[in-house]
C-alpha cells in the first residue's frame, strides 16, 4: 500500500444543501424572467452566471446532478426539479459535460457555452450585450478564482483571462476591443499579472488581501453590507447575489474555526502534496481510518455491505477520497436513525447509496475516527 497523506482541502468543496431556497422564492420573480442555471461543480462558470442573473433580476440555480445519479429521491432532487419545472425559460451557463440537456428537455432553454471556460465567459458577455450596451467589464483569473466571488455582487459582466495561454487572451482582447469596453481587473498581481493588466489596458481593484479587496470593491453603501464567511465558495456566491438583490455591499469575512466545526468537505489520501493544501501529520487515527475504509471496500466487494434503495433526503457533501474510491457522507457528519448514510464511487463511477447501522463495529470505528480527526486534527 502506498504511503498516504491527509490533505486538508479548503472551502471549495464545502457546500451546504445546494437546493436551499434562494434569496427570493420563485413566485416573487417576474413570470417571464428566465431561470439562470449553472453547475455547482463549475465555480468558474458561476462567476459568469451570477452577474447575468443580477442583470436579469432572476433566480439562479446551482445545479447538482448527484441526486439524479444515485438512488435517493429526496428533498433536494424534488426542490431542484420543481424549480426547473416552474421556470418559464432557462439559461444554461456551461456545456453538456456540466449541464446535460436531458434534465431540461421540457423547458425553453438557451445555452451559453464555449469550448472552454474562457469561451463560455465570452458567450455570456455577448448575451449581456444583447440585453444592454455593455461598456464595463470585470476581468478575473480563470485559474485562481476562489476569492473572486465578490464580482457576483454586481451585474457587470465577468470575463475570465488566462495567466498562461496568450492565444486565449488575444481572442478575449479582440472581443473586448470590438465592444470598446472599459476593463477592470479584480484581484492582485499574484492573481492577474501586471503584464495582463497592460495587455488589456485595464484598471485594477485590489487590496492587501481578499477581505480588503472586497471592501474596496463594495465601496461605501448606505444600505449596509452582507458579510460572508470564506469557507464556502458557493455560499459566497449566494451571499454576493443576495447583496445585489438588497442593494448592499458585499464583504468577505475570515472564518474563525471553532472546536467541532466542519470547515472542509474532503479528506483526501494521496502520495503527492499539492501546493496550497494543508498537510496533516500521519497520525494513528488517520492510519486507522485509511485501513478501515479499505476494510469496508472489501466488505462491499464480498457482499457483506449492500446498497439501500430507501428514499430519504440525501445531503452527502462531505467526501473522503482514498486510492480509487470516494465516500460521501451527510453534512455535517452525523448519524441518522443510528445509521450512517453514504454514497460510494469507484474511479468516478457510482457504486450506490449505503445505509449501515452504527452498531456495526467497522462503521462505528469509521464514524468515530472521522469525528476525532475533525475536532482534534483539523
Amino acid at each position: 500500500m502506498n504511503k498516504f497523506f491527509l490533505i486538508f482541502l479548503t472551502s471549495v468543496f464545502v457546500l451546504p444543501t445546494i437546493f436551499a431556497t434562494s434569496a427570493r422564492a420563485i413566485d416573487e420573480k417576474t413570470s417571464n424572467t428566465p431561470l439562470v442555471v449553472v453547475s455547482k461543480d463549475k465555480p468558474v462558470d458561476m462567476l459568469s452566471a451570477t452577474p447575468l442573473a443580477n442583470k436579469l433580476n432572476s433566480d439562479i440555480l446551482f445545479f447538482d446532478e448527484k441526486p439524479y445519479l444515485h438512488e435517493c429521491i429526496g428533498k433536494e432532487r424534488l426542490e431542484q426539479s420543481e424549480k426547473i419545472k416552474n421556470a418559464s425559460s432557462i439559461i444554461l451557463i456551461g456545456g453538456e459535460d456540466s449541464l446535460n440537456s436531458k434534465y431540461f428537455n421540457d423547458n425553453q432553454v438557451t445555452r451559453l457555452s464555449g469550448k472552454n471556460r474562457y469561451d463560455t465567459s465570452l458567450e455570456t458577455l455577448k448575451y449581456h450585450e444583447k440585453l444592454k450596451n455593455t461598456k464595463k467589464i470585470h476581468l478575473v483569473s480563470g485559474r485562481s478564482f476562489a476569492d473572486a466571488s465578490i464580482v457576483a455582487s454586481k451585474d457587470t459582466p465577468v470575463v475570465l483571462v488566462n495567466n498562461i495561454d496568450d492565444n486565449e487572451n488575444i481572442k478575449i482582447k479582440s472581443e473586448l476591443d470590438r465592444l470598446s469596453t472599459y476593463n477592470v481587473i479584480v484581484g492582485g498581481e499574484s492573481v492577474v499579472s501586471d503584464y495582463l493588466q497592460d495587455f488589456f489596458r485595464a484598471d485594477r481593484i485590489s487590496g492587501k488581501d481578499r477581505y480588503d479587496t472586497s471592501k474596496i470593491f463594495s465601496g461605501n453603501n448606505v444600505n449596509g453590507y452582507i458579510e460572508s464567511d470564506d469557507i464556502s465558495f458557493v455560499n459566497n456566491i449566494k451571499d454576493a447575489h443576495k447583496a445585489f438583490e438588497e442593494n448592499k455591499g458585499f464583504h468577505l469575512k475570515r472564518y474563525v474555526i471553532k472546536e467541532g466545526d466542519i470547515v472542509f468537505g474532503e479528506i483526501k489520501y494521496d502520495s503527492k502534496l499539492n501546493s496550497g493544501n494543508r498537510l496533516l501529520e500521519k497520525t494513528n487515527t488517520s492510519k486507522k481510518l485509511y485501513n478501515h475504509l479499505n476494510e469496508f471496500i472489501e466488505g462491499v466487494n464480498s457482499g457483506k455491505y449492500k446498497r439501500t434503495y430507501e428514499i430519504y433526503s440525501c445531503t452527502l457533501n462531505f467526501k473522503v477520497s482514498f486510492d480509487k474510491y470516494a465516500m460521501s457522507f451527510n453534512y455535517p457528519l452525523q448519524k441518522i436513525d443510528n445509521s450512517l448514510y453514504f454514497s460510494l464511487s469507484e474511479s468516478g463511477t457510482s457504486k450506490g447509496i449505503f445505509k449501515i447501522p452504527l452498531n456495526d463495529k467497522l462503521i462505528e470505528n469509521i464514524f468515530n475516527e472521522l469525528k476525532y480527526i475533525i475536532v482534534n486534527e483539523l
